[in-house]
């Protein structure tokens, strides 16, 4: 019988599959948001990480996303979005080439964005079942963190045991 620790697959190079079979089966699992759309969790978590991620870095793009969307709790009127930002948002895989958002962007803008005095916020949209799912997800997601991190430091102890005391190879 293989045990579940020996189904990890810690391959540096698919950062998915360092996760345990069960945090899959839990990121895989559909999922209802605030606005009674379902759509897997994992979807949901990269669309709302992306959106917070152009809300810090990129506004002009996130402006133009909510644009497109006018999600409810948007209170001001937005420019129209130009055709080179369209472009930009093509570029930037948000936009499919027919003009349509990615797969789920709009549902979860719909769901998080909401407005404070301290300005716009994205929540977390999601309806959890119960409260050991999100201490399972977050317990999970510590593990694959602390597997990753693990995994980092063998490496570079590995690395650095390749070579001498003075930076160079070893001789043979």
């Amino acid at each position: 019988m293989v045990d579940e620790k020996d189904q990890d697959n810690t391959d540096p190079a698919d950062p998915l599959l360092r996760m345990s079979p069960r945090h899959m089966e839990l990121l895989r699992q559909q999922m209802t948001m605030t606005t009674g759309v379902k759509l897997e969790l994992r979807l949901i978590r990269a669309n709302l990480k992306t959106l917070r991620q152009l809300q810090n870095t990129s506004p002009e793009m996130f402006e133009a996303v909510l644009s497109i969307v006018k999600p409810a709790g948007l209170s001001q009127q937005l420019p129209a979005v130009s055709p080179q930002m369209i472009d930009t948002l093509k570029k930037a895989l948000l936009m499919r080439p027919d003009g349509q958002l990615c797969v789920g962007l709009a549902d979860v803008v719909h769901a998080s964005y909401k407005e404070t005095s301290e300005g716009p916020v994205l929540v977390d949209p999601v309806i959890y079942p119960s409260r050991e799912v999100v201490d399972e997800l977050e317990q999970l997601s510590d593990d694959s963190l602390a597997r990753f991190v693990d995994r980092l430091v063998n490496d570079k102890q590995n690395k650095d045991k390749k070579h001498n005391s003075d930076g160079s190879p070893p001789l043979g």
